[in-house]
């Protein structure tokens, strides 16, 4: 049985999207895929950008997939709802969106995987 090795963009040190001395989201893509990293989490929101395309071909190039996501937020007290039903629809839109990169990335970086480890596709 093979064990497959993920990662989150905390490792890199990336915890506050504001924080201006994060790397570049790509450069931690880059890493966890040569790290032998199978796939990553999100890390927090904004730190990946929210254009499929973009992450999904960054992914693909470095063989590895989204495995999870990380909210920060209480999403279900009644107050916050009542305050900020923007940032709970931001949210959903967000993961919605890294679902979506998460599914078109999962077969690309399978088969990438797959074929480096002799698995076939």
């Amino acid at each position: 049985m093979a064990i497959h090795i993920t990662g989150a963009p905390c490792c890199w040190g990336v915890d506050d999207v504001k924080n201006p001395y994060l790397p570049k989201w790509q450069t931690v893509l880059d890493e966890a895929g040569k790290a032998g990293f199978r796939a990553i989490e999100l890390g927090p929101y904004g730190y990946l950008p929210l254009d499929i395309d973009l992450v999904s071909a960054e992914l693909k190039k470095n063989g590895i997939s989204i495995v999870a996501g990380t909210i920060f937020d209480d999403l279900v007290a009644a107050e916050k709802s009542r305050e900020s039903p923007a940032a709970g629809r931001r949210y959903l839109r967000h993961h919605h969106k890294a679902a979506a990169i998460a599914a078109r990335g999962r077969s690309a970086a399978h088969d990438a995987i797959s074929h480096r480890d002799g698995l076939g596709t």
